[in-house]
């Protein structure tokens, strides 16, 4: 009686562990945390769409997200903070297309709901797996949402040696994969490129946001997590740009 009572208090201790591990961390990371859009207070160009305008002033480019259709959706934020937006994971450049991206696509193969024990900071961060959590903003019907993006910051490291990314098919890769990135130094490009900006869109996140969906339900978590799609802006930036930007 004694070794049985003994092994129901080690199952529900372990039970307990697992429990603050997965679920304890939600609060200490702001994992999944949706922030909520703007209601349209100004003339729209769009009516029934989800589009992207653009402006410059000064060194700060501001990127609109506008939602005038009817359907709730959700923009992929985990990479809109200055340390990380300037990181060499997120700059991709395609020499056949001549375009220069910077991509806030969700790299679903380094995502994760917690954060593992190897900690990572900085730019550094979004090629390690386990160190960037997902987050949102929640774009409701006839909302907005503005983020400011820092030009000087955005471009800091293109000075520096591997400070890009040569582009491939990454956003194909799966909660299962490892990215295995290869750089180049953007100092020694010749060719003019294209500015483009790229984000990711969920129709829902309700399945990425249950934390224990990741480690209990890893194939439909996977799923979920690479059914977003892909808008893009072009931009065109007026001064403290890279040489070979157009």
């Amino acid at each position: 009686m004694a070794i049985k009572t003994l092994r129901n208090i080690s199952i529900t201790l372990l039970f307990c562990c697992f429990s603050e591990i997965l679920f304890g961390q939600k609060e200490q990371s702001n994992y999944c945390y949706n922030e909520i859009s703007k209601k349209i207070d100004f003339n729209v160009l769009k009516s029934n769409e989800l589009y992207i305008e653009n402006n410059q002033k000064s060194d700060t480019l501001f990127i609109k997200f506008i939602n005038t259709t009817q359907d709730t959706v959700y923009l992929f934020k985990s990479y809109f903070s200055e340390e990380l937006y300037s990181s060499k994971y997120l700059h991709w450049i395609d020499n056949k297309s001549k375009t220069y991206t910077i991509s806030f696509v969700p790299l679903v193969s380094n995502l994760a709901t917690i954060r593992s024990d190897r900690i990572s900071v900085g730019e550094n961060s979004v090629g390690m797996k386990g160190q960037i959590l997902y987050s949102f903003i929640e774009l409701a019907p006839n909302t907005y949402f503005t983020l400011s993006v820092n030009i000087r910051k955005l471009f800091k490291n293109q000075y520096q040696r591997n400070n890009a990314v040569c582009s491939q098919n990454y956003m194909s890769l799966n909660k299962f994969e490892q990215a295995k990135f290869q750089f180049l130094t953007t100092s020694r490009l010749k060719s003019t490129y294209k500015l483009i900006f790229a984000f990711g869109i969920y129709k829902d996140v309700s399945f990425i946001c249950d934390q224990a969906n990741y480690f209990l339900k890893e194939f439909e978590f996977n799923n979920q997590a690479k059914s977003f799609k892909v808008i893009k802006s072009s931009v065109q930036l007026s001064n403290d740009k890279p040489k070979m930007l157009k």
